[in-house]
């Protein structure tokens, strides 16, 4: 092989590699941005639920049950929904599997 082919076969493979990190780039820039706009909507949806009722730390501590159960319902439904359901089944019905957890119960 001569010198030339090599060279030339560098340079398409130094292409290739730059072509290739360039869309990760880019696609890792555009997962950022899809985030940041996903989760700046969610928080608008979540503005609007409330009804500008809750503008500081303090007002949110005097939140109604209604106005934080919608709170958790649209984060539940929007950040994590497949970890958010399963942390509830498992809450709910696989804890009652444990042979220890009825003496527990009953002792208490």
């Amino acid at each position: 092989m001569n010198t030339t082919s090599k060279t030339v076969a560098n340079v398409a493979e130094h292409d290739v590699t730059h072509s290739i990190m360039s869309w990760i780039v880019c696609g890792f820039f555009g997962y950022l941005f899809l985030v940041r706009y996903l989760r700046y909507q969610a928080s608008v949806k979540i503005q609007n639920i409330s009804g500008q009722k809750y503008t500081s730390r303090d007002s949110y501590a005097s939140m109604s049950l209604d106005d934080a159960w919608s709170i958790i319902v649209i984060l539940s439904s929007t950040e994590f929904p497949s970890t958010f359901s399963i942390s509830v089944f498992f809450a709910l019905f696989k804890v009652s599997s444990l042979l220890s957890l009825p003496l527990v119960l009953t002792v208490s």
